[in-house]
């Protein structure tokens, strides 16, 4: 009995001890298991905290790009060249390419940022704001280009309008050389000489001279410049006002050569008319030649010969200039020849003195202002000259002076 009962209490302790070893590897499993959980899970933390750092490097790339991007898209064009706004809009297919690559790349973040959301909750916020800031730079830089070309389409127009006031300028200083070149080339005889500049004046101011035409082409480009704000004009060093200077140097130049040419011809004329008539002669000329052109029309004519006491009427006086000059435009020279005659063969002292006796209405001299009020209504320079050249209203001494020469 003491055997049964001893072995059986043997059993027990086996039966125990295997109950032991299968709880201990019960426990050892579920510890393998619960380190394999912890395993696991600190794999998922550390491929979490990978993923954090790849999204905060990406993120961080991406602003970047998005900085850049948007630092293209604030460039200020103001004062750029037509090159520099072409070469900007050239490149919006290139900076469109970065743009979707960003846009891809946002595109990749966000799913990254929901994967992380646990551990930067405010990533999928910034990829949304991030999508929306690429989406306005895109639109940003459509309207930048849009300005360019529109920019680019007014900078060349004002080139052009540069350039065409450039051509004018060059070939209108071409000219005034040109014409500067034949005033110091004249030849021939004087009344050869004084033809060249005649024809030369009308090339240079004449209203259907190629002068004038080139400096009114100038004056309504230079126009053009002006409402065009064009300031510096870097196809030429010329300006509106250096050219108008120009040509006024060089009508200056051409009435000093008619002076010059017409000052030997007086001086041979003078070998044969006295002095002191040819002097009065020149002197009624300039008085009544009213626009100073160097020429007297019938109207101007008419006042010079009243004013010298030749009274012809207006149908005698045009049948005369028209017998000299078929345009009746007199020259000096024209008008010399014209009053000589006229002189010789016109009214006596005595007739002229009559005349002028009955404005005096008796008395020796006529006064200025009864002067001006008889002979103004028929040309007022008339009435300036005799006011002006008979002294003291001695008509009698002007008659005198005027016959005498």
């Amino acid at each position: 009995a003491g055997a049964v009962e001893g072995h059986a209490g043997g059993q027990k302790v086996l039966q125990e001890m295997e109950q032991l070893a299968t709880r201990m590897e019960e426990v050892k499993a579920a510890g393998q298991a619960h380190r394999e959980k912890l395993e696991a899970a600190l794999e998922a933390e550390k491929t979490l905290q990978d993923k954090v750092k790849d999204y905060l490097r990406r993120v961080d790339n991406l602003d970047f790009q998005a900085d850049k991007l948007e630092e293209t898209v604030k460039t200020s064009d103001e004062g750029a060249t037509a090159a520099e706004m072409l070469d900007v809009e050239e490149s919006k297919a290139a900076f469109g390419q970065e743009v979707d690559a960003a846009e891809r790349e946002t595109e990749s973040l966000q799913q990254l940022a929901e994967e992380i959301a646990s551990k930067k909750p405010d990533a999928v916020e910034h990829c949304k704001q991030q999508k929306d800031r690429l989406a306005s730079i895109r639109s940003a830089m459509e309207e930048r280009c849009a300005n360019l070309s529109a920019l680019r389409t007014e900078e060349q127009k004002r080139d052009e309008l540069s350039r065409q006031f450039a051509d004018l300028a060059s070939a209108f200083n071409e000219f005034c050389d040109a014409k500067n070149n034949a005033l110091g080339s004249l030849t021939g005889s004087l009344e050869e000489q004084k033809e060249s500049l005649g024809k030369l004046r009308e090339e240079v101011v004449g209203e259907g001279g190629s002068g004038m035409q080139q400096l009114a082409a100038l004056n309504s480009a230079s126009e053009a410049c002006d409402e065009a704000n064009i300031v510096a004009n870097r196809h030429t060093t010329h300006t509106i006002y250096s050219l108008r200077s120009e040509h006024e140097q060089l009508v200056k130049a051409v009435k000093r050569s008619e002076e010059a040419v017409q000052a030997q011809l007086i001086a041979q004329k003078s070998l044969e008319i006295p002095p002191e008539r040819l002097r009065e002669i020149q002197e009624t000329f300039n008085v009544f030649d009213v626009d100073g052109d160097g020429k007297l029309k019938l109207s101007e004519v008419k006042e010079a010969c009243l004013g010298a006491g030749i009274d012809l009427e207006d149908d005698e006086l045009e049948a005369r200039m028209r017998a000299r000059k078929p345009d009746m435009i007199f020259t000096l020279d024209d008008f010399i020849a014209f009053f000589l005659a006229e002189i010789q063969s016109g009214d006596s002292k005595e007739d002229v003195v009559a005349a002028l006796e009955t404005v005096a209405g008796g008395d020796a001299n006529i006064e200025a202002d009864k002067l001006r009020s008889t002979f103004s209504p028929l040309s007022q320079d008339l009435a300036e000259y005799l006011v002006a050249n008979m002294a003291g209203g001695d008509y009698r001494a002007f008659v005198d002076q005027i016959f005498s020469r």
